[in-house]
């Protein structure tokens, strides 16, 4: 596993404050159904930029839901 994706014990509070929502579950509902899909190739905004976005394509989306 690389060291930049693993998971901290703080991850969930922190994406619950980041979306403003209540639970991991509602977290993973904002980014699976308010994250626009874009087709593209590889990893091109990282977790940050997908996030600031709004956008992004399974790789970036996947890399948001595993901070």
């Amino acid at each position: 596993m690389n060291a930049a994706h693993t998971v901290n014990p703080e991850t969930p509070a922190l994406a619950i404050d980041r979306f403003k929502a209540s639970s991991v579950d509602e977290v993973f509902d904002k980014i699976a159904n308010g994250i626009k899909f874009e087709p593209y190739g590889g990893s091109l905004r990282g977790a940050a930029g997908t996030a600031s976005s709004g956008s992004g394509n399974a790789v970036d989306k996947a890399l948001l839901l595993a901070e």
